[in-house]
């Protein structure tokens, strides 16, 4: 079975770095985008503009 990666909106992606710069938790922020961990971090380390699948 195939597993295709979740992906966030421009909007979704900066809503989740805004939230992690105002100091919410790693483990919070997979539960409400349902991501994992690394997908999480993927996120926060990519520019709001650039889809996570680009950084590949």
């Amino acid at each position: 079975m195939l597993w295709r990666r979740k992906s966030l909106t421009k909007k979704q992606i900066i809503e989740l770095q805004e939230k992690r710069g105002k100091g919410e938790l790693i483990k919070t922020l997979m539960k409400d985008y349902d991501l994992s961990k690394t997908s999480v971090y993927r996120y926060l380390t990519s520019a709001p503009d650039t889809e996570v699948g680009e950084l590949d």
